[in-house]
């Protein structure tokens, strides 16, 4: 007995496109009054919003109250950078905000430095007046004070990075220039006005669990941030110079960037600088995936580890990629004629980096940007493997824009803030003086092309195999069009056996970038029922007649299996003289 199926292609096709592009601004906005606003760091919360902190010296605009000289202020936005709430938080002298973030019950940790001991602040240990103490709140959803924390000396301690930490609790960095109070440890003597590096780890109470200076005798260090590594311990990026003993690095002269790994209670494991016989100032460091560590700033050395820089003393941005034992892998200097610097830098989707910076150059690497001699902010991704710079993004206007702080966002996007005070080009709205600016970016990656035909008809039980056509890294295939997993990764997709009409989804993907997921129908016809005896027994020498019937009546008579052409199309087939036993097939 032999099937009969039709299998019909039609000229129903979908295809998406994108080329790799550079990220383009989704949305700008300015926030701020008439005086001064500054903006170091922002997240995207939970809801798909944003949330910034930064400082303000206005009573007006965008700001409902100020409580001194400078405020905190802390901005809360949705996912199109309209204001949900904002609040400033300090006293009647300078406080600074630095950092935040999203703690489990949907409120925030933030941290920042402060002058006052009134306000919002229930302490204060600058006992001579002029120091800063680090200060760290924990605020709700709606930015009410749950409590607040002070942690210091008599001298200045600056807070300029706050994360979570796995156990619950905190962990703050900054540096100091005391030796009493909260500050225990360390070298030098107090009030001689060289600076280490200080970090404090705390409950979530806000209580101390353990504190410890890092640096020498008549250095200075500046300690950019602090993240938890994955083997519970923390990784420190920071610069250090002019120093000796103690903590203190062997420098190659100047200032260096310095790396410095402890473990969870804060013992040094290892210890490295790099930099040239100039000033070299660093930014953030991050731990990859690969278990090692990428580390941005700004270089105004020539020599010693820096190669390729653009020699004119004002300065270019320095990328270095280390191993787990922060030996080099790889540096790239980016710059130009004018200043040039790196501040932060995350691996993205696709294992590479994006680097976040400033350039008031437009020339070497930023020929393609003209550029006023003030600061622009610089977007830079690079190439994992060796920093080759894959592309790059300048943004802002006529004046200065400067950028403090990057992330990646969840729809393979970036969000950045700073400072701005432009208003012309990518600038609009500006309040007075310099305004918080956030600039939303959108995926950077490649969308797919992905071509595949959209419907197929075949029969009960056979055999069909979708193909689609298309080079992305991915290609997955759902029974469902808000299926979460794939029934099956790959190009060609062998169907099941169906039995009756049913629809797959197709996506193609590179990364985070990916096509819409278009809909297949497989129409699934039934086979027709046949009737017809199977043997049949006749003299030599005659002919047979052999019958058969379905419902359509449209029955083909074969001599062979495979055969494409029939010998009789009808009910009864009388074969030809026969004198050995034949099959036929209907």
């Amino acid at each position: 007995m032999r099937n009969f199926f039709t299998f019909l292609t039609c000229l129903a096709f979908s295809s998406f496109a994108l080329s790799q592009v550079t990220p383009e601004i989704q949305w700008a906005k300015t926030y701020g009054g008439s005086d001064m606003e500054i903006g170091y760091e922002i997240i995207q919360t939970a809801d798909g919003g944003y949330i910034s902190i930064g400082y303000t010296n206005s009573d007006d605009g965008d700001i409902t109250e100020n409580k001194g000289w400078a405020d905190l202020w802390v901005v809360k936005t949705d996912a199109a950078g309209t204001i949900e709430w904002q609040k400033t938080y300090g006293g009647s002298q300078s406080d600074v905000g630095a950092s935040l973030k999203q703690t489990p019950d949907g409120g925030y940790i933030i941290g920042g430095s402060i002058q006052s001991g009134d306000g919002d602040i229930s302490d204060y240990n600058g006992e001579l007046g002029f120091g800063e103490d680090f200060w760290i709140v924990k605020i709700s959803s709606t930015g009410e004070i749950e409590w607040e924390n002070n942690y210091g000396g008599n001298y200045p301690d600056i807070l300029t990075d706050l994360q979570l930490t796995t156990d619950g609790g905190y962990i703050a960095i900054g540096n100091t220039m005391s030796k009493s109070g909260d500050v225990v440890g360390g070298y030098g003597t107090e009030g001689n006005f060289f600076q280490e590096g200080w970090v404090v780890k705390i409950d979530a109470q806000g209580d101390i669990e353990w504190q410890r200076p890092y640096g020498g005798y008549e250095g200075f260090v500046q300690f950019s941030n602090i993240q938890q590594t994955t083997d519970g311990g923390y990784i420190i990026g920071g610069d250090a110079g002019y120093g000796f003993d103690g903590d203190f690095p062997e420098t190659n002269g100047g200032s260096d960037f310095w790396a410095l790994k402890i473990s969870s209670v804060g013992e040094i494991e290892w210890s490295k600088v790099y930099g040239g016989s100039s000033e070299d100032y660093a930014g953030k460091i991050t731990q990859t995936s690969d278990g090692g560590y990428i580390f941005v700033g700004g270089v105004y050395s020539n020599d010693g580890d820096v190669e390729g820089g653009y020699g004119n003393g004002n300065g270019d941005a320095w990328i270095l990629k280390l191993n787990n034992t922060g030996e080099l892998e790889w540096k790239n200097t980016i710059g130009g004629a004018g200043g040039d610097g790196a501040r932060i830098a995350y691996e993205t989707a696709d294992n590479h980096f994006v680097i976040g910076g400033g350039t008031s150059s437009s020339d070497g690497d930023f020929t393609d940007f003209p550029n006023n001699g003030m600061q622009n902010k610089i977007l830079m991704k690079l190439n994992s493997s060796d920093g080759s710079i894959i592309w790059m993004k300048s943004m802002g206007g006529s004046a200065n824009d400067i950028l403090f702080d990057l992330k990646t966002t969840n729809d393979g996007g970036f969000i950045t803030i700073g400072s701005s005070s432009s208003n012309d080009g990518d600038v609009s709205g500006n309040h007075g003086s310099a305004d918080f600016w956030i600039v939303k970016l959108g995926p950077d990656c490649l969308v797919p092309e992905l071509t595949i035909d959209t419907t197929h008809t075949i029969c009960a039980g056979e055999e069909l195999t979708l193909t689609a056509n298309t080079e992305a890294e991915l290609i997955h295939w759902y029974d469902a069009a808000d299926a979460t997993e794939p029934v099956f990764t790959g190009t060609e997709f062998e169907l099941p056996e169906l039995t009756e009409t049913t629809s797959f989804w197709v996506e193609a993907a590179n990364y985070i970038c990916k096509t819409d997921r278009i809909e297949i129908i497989v129409n699934v016809n039934p086979l027709p029922v046949l009737e017809a005896e199977t043997t049949y027994a006749i003299c030599s020498e005659n002919s047979a007649s052999l019958y058969a019937s379905s419902p359509s009546n449209v029955i083909f008579w074969y001599a062979n299996e495979d055969d494409t052409e029939y010998l009789y199309h009808g009910n009864l087939f009388v074969t030809e003289v026969l004198t050995e036993n034949t099959t036929y097939w209907v």
